[in-house]
C-alpha cells in the first residue's frame, strides 16, 4: 500500500455487490472512477483501530469502476470481495 491511486476493480456489468474493507494502519479512501485522491473520493473508510476493528463499506448495483488510495504509506491491505449474479 501506499500513497497512490490504486485501481481495486475495473467496471463489471455483472456486479451485484461490493464490499471494501480496510485492513490497514492508515485511512483508505475510495473513489468510483477510475483514479482516487485523499482530496476528491467518495467516501473514507477508516483505518484499522488499535482494538483490531476492520471498517468495512458496502454496495450494492454498482458496477463502475472502482479506485482507492491511503492517507500516507503504511503495512495492510484492502480486502476488496465482488458478487457476481
Amino acid at each position: 500500500m501506499g500513497t497512490a491511486s490504486v485501481s481495486f476493480l475495473p467496471a463489471n456489468a455483472s456486479r451485484k455487490k461490493l464490499i471494501l474493507s480496510n485492513n490497514t494502519n492508515q485511512d483508505l479512501y475510495i473513489d468510483f472512477d477510475a483514479t482516487a485522491s485523499v482530496a476528491d473520493h467518495a467516501i473514507k473508510i477508516p483505518k484499522k483501530s488499535a482494538s483490531g476493528f476492520i471498517a468495512t463499506y458496502e454496495l450494492e448495483d454498482y458496477t463502475g469502476a472502482v479506485s482507492g488510495i491511503w492517507q500516507a504509506a503504511g503495512t495492510g491491505a484492502a480486502l476488496i470481495r465482488e458478487m457476481i449474479g
